[in-house]
């Protein structure tokens, strides 16, 4: 009985965690950045990896630090919930 009852409880926290991406916190993100690519696509990639949690605050940061000319394409690992 408790065996099943500690399925229960495990399946119910992966359960949760899948949906409110606690686990897919701990694993890093790549996200592609392309040659071509806009401040606004790397702030939506960003964000659509789970990166940050908004793109447009993303992007108005980058412009306000002046990093919005300073795009370099490659392949990056970056950690998720990245505040912008």
């Amino acid at each position: 009985m408790l065996l099943l009852l500690g399925a229960v409880l495990y399946g119910v926290y992966w359960i949760f965690g899948a949906a409110f991406g606690e686990e897919a916190a701990e694993v890093p993100a790549t996200v592609l950045v392309e040659e071509g690519d806009t401040l606004a696509n790397v702030a939506d990639k960003l964000e659509d990896s789970g990166v940050v949690g908004s793109s447009t605050l993303f992007e108005l940061g980058a412009r306000v630090e002046g990093a919005d000319t300073e795009i370099k394409p490659g392949e990056y690992r970056l950690e998720r919930g990245v505040s912008a």
